[in-house]
């Protein structure tokens, strides 16, 4: 008998250390909006959320652990990468037949190279490099089809640079820095995108049901909401309120 009594104390601790993983999904309004919590191996977590027909999603991402019955998510910045820029050469402007720097003097030449955010060429007629005067559109050059172009200066009437390619980020370089040198820069667009990625840092609690089938909502002041089903069980409903 006392076999049997072990046996029983011993299966709900097991349930209950059971690793919680997996997609859990909510949908909302009869499947128009679609939240969904994606539990990796790794211990790191993605959650999203996502209206039918729309053209972006909200993303967010973080660690997470399972504490018994509850699951702890904790959120991190996504950070997703803004353009940016890498200085590769940069030198003085020499004399005609000499290599004396001029220290002083509007002229300027720089070549720039564009890559994604993978560092990858920016291979596409679709580049452009716009020229500003005090906030006002000068003028647009485009790229050869490897997304380079070399661009020289004896005066200061255009001292901005605005590059962009179609279906990527925009950036802007300030010439000042670059007066009295001949320089390479490598330029970085990430690829646009309809999506929002969340900056936040908080943290969310979840009480894991039904042996890993459901994650409940719960509030900071202990009260349920919204209950997420795991993909392969039931079907799914409205939150709860």
């Amino acid at each position: 008998m006392k076999y049997w009594v072990l046996l029983l104390l011993i299966i709900p601790v097991s349930a209950a250390s059971q690793r919680v993983q997996g997609n859990y999904e909510l949908c909302e309004e009869g499947g128009i909006h679609t939240h969904r919590i994606q539990l990796l191996d790794s211990s790191r977590f993605i959650k999203s959320s996502s209206v039918f027909l729309a053209h972006g999603s909200f993303f967010e991402k973080g660690y997470y652990e399972d504490k018994r019955d509850t699951l702890i998510l904790h959120y991190e910045p996504y950070g997703r990468p803004k353009p940016w820029f890498e200085i590769e050469r940069k030198e003085h402007c020499g004399s005609p037949g000499n290599k004396k720097p001029k220290e002083e003097g509007s002229y300027l030449t720089l070549s720039l190279e564009l890559y994604d955010e993978e560092r990858q060429p920016i291979e596409s007629y679709g580049s452009f490099v716009n020229l500003y005067a005090k906030d006002s559109l000068i003028g647009s050059v485009g790229t050869d089809k490897m997304g380079r172009i070399r661009y020289s200066s004896s005066d200061d009437l255009i001292d901005r640079l605005e590059i962009s390619s179609f279906g990527y980020g925009r950036l802007d370089i300030d010439l000042q820095p670059f007066r009295g040198y001949v320089s390479k820069v490598n330029i970085f667009l990430p690829q646009e995108t309809h999506d929002i990625y969340g900056e936040s840092s908080r943290t969310e609690k979840y009480l894991w049901r039904v042996r890993g089938k459901h994650l409940r909502h719960v509030s900071e002041n202990g009260e349920f909401g919204e209950e997420y089903i795991k993909s392969e069980h039931k079907k799914y409903r409205a939150s709860e309120n």
